[in-house]
């Protein structure tokens, strides 16, 4: 037998059950012969004639297809028909794989690059992809028709490495303690080093140098899957750059709109003050130097490009630590943010 026909030998005591629920006695399908007394009554010449004609009779069956792809409306699409409720049912399905992404992207500090997720819809199969510039899905696979495309594909996932399961690219590596692909995925980025070539140290007059950095704890996560994605941990560097507790931001950032720390330089020139004081920072890579690269290849500068970029800054206190000892400050903290709206 090929992949197909033993996929569908498999299947086939659930599509028989199926069968009989959906047929009751309306209809009468054979069942494969199981002694030699049944074999000699059948109208096949093999196992394989058996199964192959079992594949085509289940292809030709529009009813039977119908009900194994198109079951029956849940209760809240019970006015709507069978297609119907089945774009109904992808799309939340669709909702659904979207917020598993959502999960393991915005809740793990930064771990991940991406992720890849397998939306199964009855007898379709669906590959879809997400990172901080969108998502992409594909056409679906069918498990019956297409199974060992199906299969493969599957196989395929299971056996991924780390990077092609989403790791960040290696400018970012993990504790030697803890080397991948053993203890991939990590729970954060904590104890991970981050190198960050040609940085831009303002302490020391904006001269361009490596920077390496070890990040600590998390502090912040943005919840959200695609966009800046930002995610903010305590750092230590290497040379120092600053004495005192400090913090690195990375976010994806639209590479053409003009960068953060630039902005901050302005305002500062400006005469604004406030202002955080910010000691390094610099372009880690752009998405489109990844899988986004066949879509830039496509549609050139009309395709937005997103750059992981860090910023490190100092650590300042959060606020729930000064408004104990100063509760004075909380009017005087809603004026400035009703100041900056207008």
């Amino acid at each position: 037998m090929n992949w197909e026909q033993k996929g569908a030998a498999e299947l086939k005591p659930m599509l028989d059950d199926m069968i009989r629920d959906r047929a009751g006695t309306d209809h009468e399908y054979p069942s494969s012969p199981s002694t030699d007394a049944d074999r000699s009554s059948s109208p096949y010449d093999s196992d394989d004639d058996a199964v192959h004609a079992g594949m085509k009779r289940l292809r030709e069956d529009d009813d039977l297809m119908h009900y194994i792809r198109c079951p029956d409306p849940p209760g809240r699409y019970a006015d709507l028909n069978s297609e119907e409720a089945m774009i109904h049912n992808l799309k939340d399905a669709a909702i659904q794989t979207g917020s598993y992404a959502l999960e393991t992207l915005a809740c793990t500090y930064g771990t991940r690059l991406f992720c890849v997720n397998v939306l199964l819809q009855n007898d379709r199969v669906y590959l879809w992809y997400y990172d901080a510039c969108g998502f992409v899905y594909t056409e679906s696979i069918s498990l019956i028709e297409d199974f060992e495309k199906a299969t493969a594909v599957i196989v395929g996932i299971a056996c991924s490495n780390p990077a092609q399961l989403g790791a960040l690219p290696s400018v970012i590596s993990p504790p030697p303690s803890l080397p991948y692909p053993d203890n991939w995925p990590p729970e954060s980025l904590k104890e991970h080093t981050v190198l960050i070539p040609n940085s831009v140290i303002a302490t020391r007059s904006n001269t361009a140098q490596n920077l390496q950095i070890t990040l600590k704890d998390p502090v912040f996560t943005q919840y959200i899957l695609s966009g800046r994605r930002t995610f903010v941990y305590t750092t230590e560097t290497q040379p120092a750059v600053q004495k005192g507790e400090l913090i690195v931001k990375f976010s994806y950032q639209v590479s053409t709109r003009r960068k953060e720390y630039e902005l901050v330089n302005i305002a500062r020139k400006a005469g604004v003050t406030h202002l955080p004081t910010i000691h390094a920072w610099g372009d880690l890579w752009n998405m489109s130097d990844g899988i986004r690269q066949i879509f830039h290849d496509k549609a050139g500068a009309e395709y937005e490009d997103r750059t992981l970029r860090a910023v490190i800054y100092d650590r300042y206190l959060p606020l729930e630590t000064l408004f104990p000892n100063s509760p004075g400050s909380i009017p005087i903290m809603a004026y400035q943010i009703m100041d900056c709206k207008h």
